[in-house]
């Protein structure tokens, strides 16, 4: 994880940021410095970084402002904070960027690294998860688009024209293809359920698939009033062979 992780260091006292530079490389990070907040700012809108070391006492933009910055351009990068010292509202203003550790000049390399190695696992334990949720999210897809696949079999007719229906719906409301694809599934299901196929779940894990919980469990979303909609215009064409076109 070190050999690939990226820290953007600003610092303006050039004998620190050589230090620090040094280091960080010396222990198999790949760093980029800078001794302004505007350049390092510039910096962070040309290459993804992971962590934002910065000297917060600086002239012209400060290193929170910088902080700030390049966090609207990747709002995944974490932060450590330097200076000698900080008022209350630098203090609270650190807080609110969710900066992940303070460092008070002078310091010793061990609480440097300390912190640094505090956030790497952190973050690392943090992609474990997002790629555990995403693999979770995948299989949760294939269950249902094979669930759709088999429902469509039982009732022919029924089921996939439902589904994509809503999908068109969804995208014609400017819903995204990700989202638009959910309500279809969202769709599958509650037809399934409709004709007696299966029963609802009482619930789903919420971080898998958003747009198909609120569309199941949530009526006052717009999630679930696009499904409802088709549905109800379903429930109304079952008799009749010619099924709305959306385009």
């Amino acid at each position: 994880m070190q050999q690939l992780f990226r820290i953007l260091v600003l610092e303006d006292d050039l004998d620190l940021r050589g230090v620090l530079e040094e280091v960080l490389r010396d222990r198999g990070f790949y760093v980029v410095s800078s001794g302004r907040g505007s350049d390092a700012v510039a910096q962070a809108g040309q290459e993804v970084f992971d962590l934002i070391l910065a000297d917060i006492r600086m002239d012209a933009m400060t290193g929170l402002d910088a902080i700030e910055a390049a966090q609207r351009l990747q709002p995944q990068v974490g932060a450590i904070v330097i200076s000698g010292y900080a008022s209350e509202e630098e203090t609270l203003r650190a807080v609110h960027l969710k900066v992940a550790g303070y460092l008070k000049k002078p310091f010793k390399i061990q609480e440097l690294m300390a912190l640094i190695n505090d956030f790497v696992t952190r973050r690392t334990q943090q992609i474990h998860l997002q790629e555990q949720s995403q693999q979770a999210r995948r299989a949760l897809i294939w269950c249902l688009s094979n669930l759709q696949t088999l429902g469509e079999k039982l009732h022919p007719g029924r089921v996939t024209r439902v589904a994509e229906l809503t999908s068109k719906l969804a995208q014609l409301q400017n819903f995204s293809a990700e989202v638009s694809a959910e309500l279809g599934l969202t769709a599958t299901l509650r037809q399934l359920a409709k004709v007696g196929a299966l029963a609802l779940p009482e619930q789903l894990p919420v971080d898998l698939l958003p747009s198909l919980n609120s569309a199941l469990y949530q009526p006052d979303s717009a999630d679930f009033l696009v499904v409802a909609a088709v549905l109800k215009l379903a429930a109304q064409t079952e008799a009749d062979s010619t099924w709305p076109a959306l385009s």
